[in-house]
């Protein structure tokens, strides 16, 4: 008999099929737009970020610059302000010491013109003891030149004092009315104060002499127009004062019409 030896492994044609090759799906282009734009946007906006950060801080140190030489600017125009406001106080200060000089130049009155004057008015048998300067009523009742609301007020021409001794009432009397009739004196404001009978003073030795009376009299100097009062002390010998009271009115009339 025969045997039947069959190898079906042998036989059989094993088949493997090779693999098929996939296709790779491929994207239209309009759908990678928004991926470059986000890779563009990625590069660009560190790039604009860091560009306006430049820009920020130049700008930043040109203003400063600016806002620096506008201060040295507002500093310089300040102090030269400063210079101009001090030089101006003293502009003023110096025109008030000018006006006031000429105020008192208008106002005073040469005591060897006023001397001169009561010398040439003295009659027979009067003597002066003291002459001298007083406060008179009106410059008493002066308001406060300190105070804010004190009105700017002239103040009064001054006022003398004479004292000293006469023989008789009647010499005190003549003597009181020249010094009324003269052109330095206000013949309103000079006036006796009082009289009193007194011993002699200083008789000679071993001489009886007779009582005499003691007297007091005030006269206030006259507020006399500047042009007459300018002939009057040229009259008695004062031509120094004149000529300073001329100079200072000269000085004030030109000092007006430059700040007109």
């Amino acid at each position: 008999m025969y045997g039947l030896d069959i190898n079906f492994l042998k036989d059989r044609a094993e088949t493997i099929a090779a693999p098929t090759p996939t296709k790779k799906a491929s994207l239209p282009a309009s759908a990678m737009i928004p991926l470059f734009a986000g890779l563009a946007a990625m590069l660009v906006l560190p790039g604009l970020v860091g560009g306006f950060w430049l820009w920020v801080n130049w700008r930043t140190s040109q203003v400063q610059d600016e806002l620096n030489n506008k201060s040295a600017q507002l500093t310089t125009l300040q102090a030269e302000t400063a210079e101009v406001q001090q030089l101006q106080q003293e502009i003023e200060r110096a025109r008030t010491q000018t006006n006031a000089l000429v105020n008192v130049f208008s106002e005073v009155r040469s005591w060897s013109a006023i001397l001169q004057d009561v010398r040439d008015l003295v009659p027979e048998g009067i003597t002066i003891e003291s002459f001298d300067e007083i406060e008179s009523e009106q410059q008493q009742q002066q308001p406060d030149p300190a105070s804010p609301d004190a009105p700017v007020v002239m103040a009064p021409p001054p006022t003398m004092e004479l004292q000293g001794f006469a023989l008789s009432y009647n010499q005190i009397n003549d003597f009181l009315l020249t010094l009324k009739n003269s052109e330095l004196f206000d013949p309103q404001r000079t006036y006796l104060v009082e009289t009193d009978l007194a011993d002699y003073p200083n008789p000679p030795q071993g001489v009886t002499m007779p009582q005499v009376v003691d007297y007091t009299i005030r006269a206030q100097l006259a507020d006399v127009p500047e042009d007459e009062l300018l002939s009057i002390l040229e009259r008695k010998g004062a031509f120094g004062l004149a000529e300073r009271v001329r100079a200072a009115r000269n000085f004030q009339q030109a000092e007006g019409g430059t700040t007109q």
